[in-house]
C-alpha cells in the first residue's frame, strides 16, 4: 500500500469543495473525503490514520488501538476490498471515532450482514454509547433499529409518520399499520 502522508495544507485544500480539484484522490477515493466510503487504495490501518490526520488525533490513540477497539486489530494490513462487508462497516466506524465525536452518524450499518456480524456491530455500538457518544443511524430493519435505540423516528416516503421512545413505537398500532398495511 501507499502511505497517506498528507500535509496540513493538503488537508485544508480538501476542506469544503477543495477536494473536487485535488489531484490527490481519484474519483472512487473522493467519496472518502466525505466520510461515506473507505479510501480504496489504503490499508485498513491507513484508513484509520486518515481519520487521525483529519481530526488532529484528539483521541490520543494510535490507528492500531482504534482498530483493536472495533475488533479489527489483526486486519490493519488489509485493503478494504479484502475485508468482509461487516469488517468494512467496522472500519468506517473506527475512522469516524478518531475525532472523538459527540455524535456518530451511520447509514444502514446492518445492510447485508450476517446475524453474527450484526451482533458484533451491536456490541461495538453499545461500547460507543457507554463512552458517551450518541449514535444516529438510519436503518430499514425497523424492529432491529428500535430494539437498539432509545428513540425512533419513522419515515415513509420522506415524511415523518411517527416518533417516540422505542418501546412505545414497538407496541404502536400506527407503526404496525404503516408497515403492515
Amino acid at each position: 500500500g501507499r502511505a497517506l502522508g498528507l500535509t496540513m495544507e493538503q488537508i485544508e485544500l480538501l476542506d469544503g469543495d477543495g477536494w473536487k480539484e485535488s489531484p490527490l484522490f481519484n474519483e472512487k477515493e473522493r467519496a472518502a473525503i466525505r466520510w461515506s466510503d473507505e479510501v480504496s487504495g489504503l490499508t485498513a490501518s491507513e484508513n484509520v490514520q486518515f481519520g487521525i490526520d483529519v481530526s488532529e488525533n484528539r483521541s490520543g490513540r494510535s490507528a492500531q488501538q482504534v482498530l483493536e477497539s472495533v475488533g479489527l486489530g489483526d486486519r490493519g494490513v488489509h485493503f478494504p476490498h479484502e475485508l468482509s462487508g461487516g469488517e468494512q462497516q467496522m472500519l468506517a466506524i473506527a475512522r469516524g471515532l478518531m475525532g472523538i465525536p459527540k455524535l456518530l452518524m451511520v447509514d444502514e450499518p446492518f445492510l447485508g450482514l450476517s446475524p453474527k456480524m450484526i451482533e458484533k456491530i451491536k456490541e461495538i455500538f453499545n461500547e460507543i454509547v457507554n463512552k458517551g457518544i450518541a449514535i444516529l443511524f438510519v436503518e430499514q430493519n425497523v424492529k432491529l433499529a428500535l430494539n437498539m435505540a432509545d428513540r425512533g423516528y419513522v419515515l415513509e416516503s420522506g415524511h415523518l409518520v411517527i416518533e417516540g421512545k422505542s418501546d412505545y413505537l414497538l407496541s404502536s398500532e400506527k407503526l404496525k399499520k404503516v408497515f403492515l398495511g
